[in-house]
């Protein structure tokens, strides 16, 4: 390897890396330093076949920068001496792809943290080299079972791979990564935003409406409250979290595949987080407004309550401070600093999470398989419905330490398959006969014990059943994953 100043116009990004073919690299954090000081930390590059020429291996962010300066200045007229178009490189010899794949990516996760459909493609190249899955994980420093998820993206459907690239993420939008565990990642959160200028105008407009009536009917509610803490309500806060938040949201309800609006609402009590009391009104004017076409999921909880669990480290809270995007606050009621959980607190946790939960998702189904054979129809679709909530309550506890409190199986699975795509194979929904099963079973909670109209059939229940079945093996299967993961990481 040697080291030399290349001129940009003999450069260009080489196709082994990781950032090639993607829209231009967001440079807003390198920019003003490119701009004042140059590049300073030489590119990695190889020659290629044009002649003088070279394709950089690592270093494509500070090469669109460094263009962008050099275009500037032309732009203002200004004199361009030579040197300024000169870029310092480190000049590798011509190898293997392997190699420069393998530069490409370790140079650029200590710089910017790629996602992981990035590292997908690029350990998926790495593979038709000839690396293994144990050759990967030893040369980034990653636990085997991190490279074998990673690869796994392959088997999701494309437009679910889509999901997971967080492309539109800067590097001073996160404090971490946030697929890493909990107790892996800074607990430094930046400031929350506080626009939703990313989404389309149908989606800010539906936002809007659902803040309106969330505020309006909250007021209607206390307004007949007679106790001081709930005569004095106030909504201290809305934010939007989940895929909406992240930008990585999906709308594609022809096909069963539509995101949902996740706000939480935060109040200055805990007396006012009852949903019955409260919030049941509000859902059911938002479930019925034609002008909301997306589903709409609130969790409501208290300042107290939310500040406690930041100041835990519990992930799903940490995971909202760094990503969710503030719709309304009143000043001075900040949330409380993140800090830092142990990985043997989290491991320990969540084993605990998974062992009460996994037997508790067994009894259910053993539950109704037995009113299946006694002909016990409507006892078996609730106790079905109890499985399946059971369930995603297993995994979101293992996953991030909290589960909602909501007997809603649509916003659990919501919740669970964002964190979790490999959980939406458990319930198909090409069909509308598929779709149909899955809304006889949300229904069952309430109708199939207190409606004479409810009805299902065996046919339907064996299908259900199967569903929660697999969805049982999935949560399982992943929740052990991420107890490994956390263990090794515990060093336990």
């Amino acid at each position: 390897m040697k080291l030399d100043f290349i001129p940009l116009d003999k450069l260009v990004v080489s196709t082994t890396n990781m950032r090639y073919g993607k829209r231009p690299p967001d440079v807003s954090d390198i920019l003003p330093t490119v701009r004042r000081r140059g590049v300073i930390v030489p590119l990695i590059v190889r020659p290629n076949c044009a002649p003088d020429g070279y394709e950089i291996i690592a270093g494509a962010r500070r090469f669109t920068a460094a263009g962008i300066v050099a275009g500037e200045r032309r732009a203002e007229g200004g004199e361009v001496e030579p040197q300024d178009d000169m870029l310092p490189c480190a000049i590798l010899e011509e190898g293997d792809d392997a190699d420069a794949i393998e530069l490409s990516l370790i140079e650029n996760t200590a710089r910017l943290d790629p996602d992981e459909v990035t590292q997908w493609v690029t350990f998926t190249r790495l593979v038709k080299e000839g690396r293994t899955p144990d050759d990967i994980a030893t040369t980034f420093g990653l636990p085997d079972l991190t490279v074998k998820r990673i690869l796994a993206l392959g088997n999701l459907l494309p437009r679910i791979r889509r999901r997971r690239t967080r492309s539109s993420y800067r590097s001073n939008d996160c404090g971490a990564n946030p697929r890493l565990p909990f107790g892996l990642r800074s607990p430094k959160i930046p400031l929350m935003k506080n626009d939703v200028d990313h989404l389309p105008e149908v989606q800010r407009g539906e936002l809007e409406r659902v803040q309106h009536v969330l505020m309006e009917e909250f007021a209607e509610a206390i307004g007949k409250a007679t106790t001081p803490s709930r005569k004095n309500g106030k909504i201290l806060k809305i934010i939007l979290f989940g895929s909406y938040a992240r930008d990585d949201w999906v709308d594609e309800p022809e096909n069963g595949y539509q995101s949902d609006f996740d706000l939480l609402v935060i109040v200055n009590h805990d007396d006012l987080t009852d949903i019955a009391h409260y919030w049941y009104v509000a859902e059911d004017r938002i479930l019925r407004d034609g002008d909301i076409a997306r589903p709409v999921n609130i969790i409501v909880h208290s300042l107290d309550e939310v500040n406690q669990s930041l100041k835990r480290g519990e992930y799903f809270w940490v995971d909202i401070a760094r990503d969710g995007i503030i719709l309304y606050e009143l000043p001075c009621h900040p949330l409380a600093t993140p800090m830092p959980l142990t990985l043997a607190d989290a491991h320990q946790m969540a084993q605990a999470y998974f062992e009460e939960w996994i037997d508790k998702i067994d009894t259910s189904l053993m539950g109704a398989e037995f009113y299946m054979e006694k002909g016990k129809l409507k006892d078996a679709a609730f106790t079905l419905h109890q499985a399946t909530e059971r369930a995603y309550i297993c995994f979101l506890l293992v996953r991030t330490l909290y589960f909602p409190r909501s007997h809603n199986i649509k916003f659990l699975r919501s919740l669970a398959e964002d964190s979790e795509p490999r959980l939406i194979d458990a319930w198909p929904r090409d069909s509308r006969i598929d779709r149909r099963r899955f809304q006889l079973l949300k229904r069952a909670y309430v109708e199939a014990r207190y409606s004479t109209a409810y009805e299902i059939t065996v046919e339907e229940l064996s299908a259900i059943l199967a569903c929660v079945r697999r969805l049982r093996d999935i949560v399982e299967q992943v929740s052990r994953e991420r107890l490994e993961e956390l263990g090794a990481a515990a060093g336990a």
